[in-house]
């Protein structure tokens, strides 16, 4: 898989000059790329190299199938049966 480039070409930075042209914006537009070839907009993914989210505890899991299992479950109730199920073994 091959990594992300995000690039935007000069055209399309030259439109938003011409709608916003304040220093905050030439900053962000700056550092950019320029596209090369035939790509107008390359947008990357946000989740790429961002913080993963962690695997369900099973703590997690088990409340989450307590709450699936029963009628009108609360939190307190499916707490109290993974507190019997963790003593009894």
């Amino acid at each position: 898989m091959s990594k992300c480039k995000p690039c935007m070409s000069p055209g399309i930075k030259d439109t938003i000059r011409e709608y916003d042209n304040s220093p905050e914006v030439q900053k962000q537009l700056n550092r950019i790329p320029d596209c090369t070839g035939d790509e107008v907009l390359n947008v990357c993914e946000c989740s790429e190299g961002g913080k993963r989210k962690r695997e369900p505890s099973a703590y997690n899991n088990f409340i989450k199938s307590c709450f699936q299992e029963k009628p009108n479950p609360t939190l307190k109730d499916c707490a109290a049966d993974w507190r019997k199920k963790k003593t009894e073994g």
